[in-house]
Order: C-alpha cells, then sequence, then structure tokens
C-alpha cells in the first residue's frame, strides 16, 4: 500500500531516502554499540557463552559479531518501522497532523482529539526526549574521548588542555561545549527544512560513515581484516 497518494511521486531518491532512515534510525548507536558490543561479546563476555560449543578465536569473533546482529536486526527496527508506517499512512495519504495521538485514529476514532489524545502526545514527546539525551549524551562522551586519544596518542603528553580524566571540572566544560555545537548544528538543521538541512546533513553524515569505514578497511592490514582466523584460543 503506498503510503502517500496515489498519484504522487517520491520526494526523495532511494539513496537520499536511505541516507536519512539510516542517520535517524541508528544515530550514535552504531558507532557506540556498533564496535563496543561485538568486542565485548568477543573478549568482555566471552567466557559467559559457555552455551556454545566455540573452540577457537575464529568462533568466538563469529558469535559475537551473530549476538550484536541479532540485536540490531528486524525486531530493533520494527519499534521505528510500526511508529514510522503508522504515522505516515495518516499524515500523508489522510492528511492529518504528524502527532502520535493521529496514529491511533484508526482504532480509536475521534477520541484521539481530546484528553486520551493530549496523553498520548505527552508520553511521545517524554520518551523521545529522553531517548534522544541519552543518545546525545552517549555521543558527546564518544567525541570527548576521540578527541583526547588524537590529542594525546597513546599515554603520551597531551598537546592541549583537554583533560585525561571524565570527572574533572575542565572535562565537563568540554562536553557541555561540545553539547553546545551539537545543539546548533541539529537546530540548523531543523529549521532550514526537511529538503535541506535535514536532507543534507543525513548525506553528510552517511558519507562520513561510509569514510571512515573505507578507512578502517583500505589503510591498515585489509587481508587480515577480511580473511578467516583460525588460530585456537
Amino acid at each position: 500500500l503506498k503510503l502517500g497518494k496515489d498519484n504522487e511521486k517520491p520526494a526523495f531518491d532511494n539513496m537520499t531516502w536511505f541516507s536519512m532512515l539510516f542517520c535517524s534510525g541508528i544515530g550514535i548507536g552504531l558507532y557506540m554499540y556498533g564496535v563496543a558490543e561485538p568486542i565485548f561479546y568477543y573478549r568482555g563476555y566471552g567466557n559467559k557463552l559457555y552455551k556454545t560449543p566455540w573452540q577457537n578465536d575464529d568462533q568466538f569473533a563469529q558469535q559475537a559479531l551473530f549476538v550484536t546482529l541479532y540485536h540490531w536486526g528486524f525486531h530493533a527496527w520494527g519499534c521505528y518501522i510500526l511508529v514510522a508506517l503508522t504515522l505516515a499512512f495518516v499524515a500523508h495519504r489522510w492528511d492529518m497532523p504528524m502527532t502520535l495521538r493521529m496514529a491511533f485514529f484508526p482504532l480509536l476514532g475521534d477520541v484521539v482529539h481530546g484528553l486520551l489524545g493530549d496523553f498520548i502526545d505527552f508520553i511521545s514527546i517524554a520518551c523521545t526526549t529522553f531517548g534522544v539525551c541519552t543518545s546525545l549524551g552517549m555521543g558527546v562522551d564518544i567525541i570527548f574521548t576521540g578527541l583526547r586519544r588524537l590529542d594525546c596518542g597513546h599515554g603520551g603528553t597531551c598537546a592541549s588542555d583537554i583533560p585525561t580524566d571524565h570527572s574533572t571540572k575542565g572535562a565537563r566544560q568540554w562536553k557541555a561545549g561540545i553539547i553546545c555545537v551539537i545543539t546548533l548544528i541539529a537546530t540548523l538543521s531543523v529549521v532550514t527544512g526537511l529538503d535541506k538541512g535535514l536532507k543534507r546533513l543525513s548525506q553528510l553524515t552517511f558519507g562520513l560513515g561510509n569514510l571512515l569505514l573505507f578507512m578502517l578497511l583500505y589503510l591498515d592490514n585489509t587481508w587480515f581484516l577480511l580473511k578467516d582466523r583460525k588460530s585456537v584460543v
């Protein structure tokens, strides 16, 4: 079933749509857990995988990726897809406001225009705010740690005043500054609209993510990263 009007054409091409979907659905979680989670299963949690008869390093690595993809698979995306489909249907086919209360209109009818609809919108706004704040907090820690890593190298003397301890006042000031920069960029992208700001920002972040992926693959030992390792633990 087409989510827009029957005679409407897509507003964005497939690559732009995928970039926007990917950046809004994954966000900082891909960089936070896309690397940390499989490594955690591979090493930190590896001893807990006692139910699987793995015997060597390669099998542990494959199992770690399997569990990670399970956590980030269809059932995780289902949370986004369910909300997106219901909102898109009522907003683009029935020309209703894009608020979460309207997603319940086919089920509840005109009741959503009253107090129950206000409660649904309140819950959705609160939960979205908590989720965005959590993602922002994780992202700030990642950016701060990355800047410190680039500045200090492998334990050497730092070239600038980036603190090495997250709990210090200087570290909090750095994080507050990072939050201000991220908030400014996000605000500008929203103010300029979906067709300009969010579209270009999604394309930029998706491009940078792919650049990082290819840099990690081709600037290191590519063959070593691609081949299976059969070394025994």
